[in-house]
């Protein structure tokens, strides 16, 4: 009869099979088929022993600098999953750090996906509208301004005064009485008397008159 299917008694505690299968601890009556796949996909993986597997593979990007041909990575249930495995998430917590929200790029494009919206182009599906612009400015002085003086109104004036040593300067020398003396009087002045010779009348002409 079919009431009878799966209603066998194992020996205990688990029968002659080596996984612990919690749907063998039911009555029989609530044996069936579908309690059996319940448990076995929640239950069943807490009460049998763990196995542990050495996995020596890389997860994140495949076109890296340093990837090479020889390089191994864990695949994943997609392909979309297996190129963006790393890729940045948004994580939102409460007040007792419990997440509240988690999205990462394969969330964003299913989202946009399920909006019906084109997928296959992520390049095109990202890019944004954006315009160049020449400042016309020198971007040195821009970035490392700490290392320039700035001067509005430009350098203050430097005056710079005198002759050059080979320049020859022409005198006119007059004699004039004076009581009891002569004087000489030299030109361009013309009022001192009797001047003190000075390093300026180096390489000098003089015309007497």
């Amino acid at each position: 009869m079919a009431y009878n299917d799966d209603q066998n008694e194992n020996a205990l505690p688990t029968g002659k099979s080596n996984n612990r299968n919690s749907a063998e601890f039911l009555p029989r009556y609530f044996r069936t088929s579908a309690n059996k796949k319940f448990l076995g996909s929640t239950l069943d993986q807490f009460t049998n022993p763990g196995v542990v597997e050495k996995i020596n593979s890389f997860v994140g990007r495949r076109t890296s600098k340093a990837t090479t041909v020889n390089d191994t990575y864990l695949p994943d249930v997609s392909t979309n999953r297996e190129n963006y495995q790393l890729e940045p998430a948004l994580v939102g917590k409460d007040n007792l750090e419990n997440v509240t929200f988690y999205k990462d790029y394969n969330d964003y494009i299913g989202q946009l996906n399920s909006f019906r919206s084109t997928v296959s182009n992520h390049s095109l599906l990202n890019t944004q509208e954006y315009y160049s612009w020449d400042p016309q400015i020198c971007f040195d002085k821009f970035t490392n301004f700490r290392e320039y003086y700035w001067l509005p109104n430009g350098p203050q004036e430097v005056p710079v005064r005198g002759q050059t040593r080979e320049i020859v300067s022409t005198y006119q020398v007059t004699t004039v009485e004076d009581d009891d003396n002569v004087a000489y009087i030299f030109t361009p002045n013309g009022k001192t008397r009797n001047p003190n010779r000075s390093p300026s009348t180096e390489n000098t002409e003089i015309f007497p008159s």
